[in-house]
């Protein structure tokens, strides 16, 4: 594991002439110095054209559209040491929560929410759900989520990740062939195969939404037969609660990482 960190990583970027196409959303957000900026379009230089089009397509109903004045949230965590990394869809958008709670918040709590989201667009998060006010801006959604494998089996924030397939925030997901080709999604193909190919600590995928796609980028990136006995799916597709009783027969995975961390 000690050559699959941060800095390896974008020494691996560097030599492969890659750039993470979030840092460019990480800049105009240092700019704005808001999480939620009504004037600012938080899209990735080469995504945009492809999420103006999708959104502005005729038939394209207001809750499928993506939200673009929020900032987007790809992955969350320390991909490069996290025990467990879960594999989900597209962060949520709540108007209650992203946005008129949000503005009802101190400049304190909203620079918390700000530096926490730049933070992991630029991959240098540490622990997710850093502070009462990023769990408060993602609804304590995977707070809540993750709360057995806290509470009653020990693990801890910073051991825990996540990768969405669509960084950026909508009301509902509408499935379009064309933003499987996002520039973003490229990247986070490229990140996946990195880490499975550098990390050599033990560590396991739990696969909590499109468990079919995310199976067909593993195949696509020949990650498969290295991922044999590191990837979980939930019992309950509709829960994605990770704990014992939905993991289920997989549960031996988390109490193999469990041993590792006593």
């Amino acid at each position: 594991m000690k050559n699959c960190n941060y800095e390896n990583f974008i020494e691996y970027l560097k030599e492969n002439k890659v750039v993470n196409p979030w840092e460019y959303v990480a800049d105009l957000a240092e700019k704005s110095g808001d999480y939620y900026d009504p004037s600012m379009n938080y899209v990735c230089k080469d995504d945009r054209s492809t999420i103006c089009k999708y959104n502005l397509s005729q038939t394209r109903k207001s809750e499928h559209k993506f939200v673009t004045n929020v900032l987007p949230v790809p992955f969350e965590g320390n991909m490069f040491e996290a025990k467990i990394i879960i594999f989900t869809l597209n962060p949520g958008f709540v108007e209650e929560v992203n946005y008129t709670l949000y503005n009802l918040l101190n400049a304190e709590a909203q620079k918390q929410i700000t530096d926490y989201h730049i933070q992991n667009l630029r991959l240098q998060c540490k622990e997710i759900n850093s502070s009462d006010a990023v769990k408060f801006i993602g609804d304590r959604y995977w707070f809540n989520k993750t709360k057995e494998l806290r509470e009653i089996h020990g693990f801890k924030l910073s051991e825990i990740a996540i990768f969405q397939y669509l960084g950026y925030q909508s009301k509902e997901f509408y499935e379009n062939r064309e933003l499987k080709q996002l520039q973003s999604i490229e990247f986070t193909r490229l990140l996946i195969k990195y880490l499975v190919k550098n990390r050599t600590d033990d560590y396991c995928f739990v696969i909590a939404r499109y468990e079919s796609q995310w199976r067909n980028e593993f195949e696509n990136l020949k990650l498969t037969n290295k991922l044999t006995d590191k990837i979980i799916t939930l019992k309950n597709k509709r829960n994605t609660t990770l704990s014992k009783a939905n993991i289920g027969d997989s549960w031996s995975i988390i109490e193999r990482l469990k041993q590792q961390s006593e």
